[in-house]
């Protein structure tokens, strides 16, 4: 039988004072500690107004070069008429002696940045339930979710300066990978060989305009692409969008490039035998490959950048758009 007037599970806001106060013991005594610390936080990973307002005043200083200590700290805050509010002169004292020393600054660093990626999350799902409520267009609704998701995410892999020393020798690394694996520093290779050889094949990230009059070849070229990596029977994914074609005539040409048929031929369904062994052969091919093909007939940028999530969410990877 479930248990009747069982309060609800009390909800606290994700934050923890306690580490709020530790990180700012820190930087006010420790100036090593504290030229660590200051590059790799924000204001808003403190929930504390009067902290925020504290650990402005230090990265005013720090950005100026100047000490950091009670003193430095006090004439700050009163110069920006913020002394009072964030507690004076005895909330300041009462910081240096929270913590013994800074030697576990890294931990509460860790713990700061968690509740503040929570906060983050938690103001997230309020706008989005906001925007749930008062919308009448899902796409746009869906869209803008995954856009704040997304500046949450780039919120946790965001990362402080880097002394070059950890950098260089993993740079060392991977030109060693190329020496002995030159194959591992080529990017995705479309199959037109003078291309490739300038290029290095397509690499991640890399955003690729063809462009030329109408009926010049683009869709042809960027087909063949499609359809050249699909040859080389690679474990990559490719999602194809049109705005002009079927998805029947994008799969008509990549057959005839694959199976090295005339397309004209295909039309007229002029094939010798041989043709049709080899149109069966490339058809096999571009069944066990990676390729998806987008049949919407009209697709907006939204559109795209939906569909491309969504898909990369179910397949785990996707290569090339």
């Amino acid at each position: 039988m479930p248990k009747k007037n069982m309060p609800d599970k009390i909800k606290t806001y994700p934050a923890n004072l306690d580490v709020e106060k530790s990180i700012l013991a820190s930087i006010i005594i420790d100036k090593k500690v504290a030229l660590d610390v200051i590059p790799m936080i924000v204001e808003k990973d403190f929930s504390e107004e009067k902290h925020r307002e504290i650990f402005a005043a230090c990265k005013n200083l720090y950005e100026q070069s100047q000490l950091i200590d009670l003193v430095t700290l006090a004439d700050k805050l009163r110069r920006k008429g913020a002394l009072d509010k964030t507690g004076g002169i005895p909330y300041l004292i009462e910081l240096t002696q929270f913590i013994p020393s800074a030697a576990g600054y890294t931990y509460y660093i860790n713990i700061l940045k968690r509740d503040s990626l929570l906060r983050s999350l938690l103001e997230v799902s309020k706008e989005i339930a906001e925007e749930v409520y008062t919308s009448d267009d899902a796409e746009k609704s869906l869209s803008l979710a995954q856009s704040l998701v997304l500046d949450v995410s780039r919120q946790k892999s965001s990362r402080a300066l880097t002394h070059i020393r950890e950098i260089v020798y993993d740079v060392i690394g991977q030109i060693e990978k190329k020496i002995s694996d030159p194959d591992s520093s080529m990017g995705l290779m479309t199959g037109f060989w003078n291309l490739d050889d300038k290029t290095g094949g397509l690499q991640r990230s890399d955003i690729i305009l063809v462009a030329a009059r109408p009926g010049i070849g683009k869709t042809a070229f960027a087909l063949n692409i499609a359809a050249n990596i699909a040859k080389r029977r690679e474990d990559k994914k490719i999602l194809i969008f049109s705005l002009e074609m079927s998805d029947v005539q994008l799969v008509q040409r990549m057959l005839c490039n694959v199976g090295n048929i005339d397309n004209t031929n295909v039309r007229r369904g002029n094939l010798e035998t041989a043709d049709f062994v080899n149109l069966r052969n490339a058809a096999t091919i571009l069944a066990e490959s990676g390729i998806y093909i987008d049949q919407t007939s009209e697709v907006s940028p939204i559109d795209v950048i939906n569909k491309c999530r969504t898909f990369k969410l179910e397949h785990g990877q996707l290569d090339l758009i």
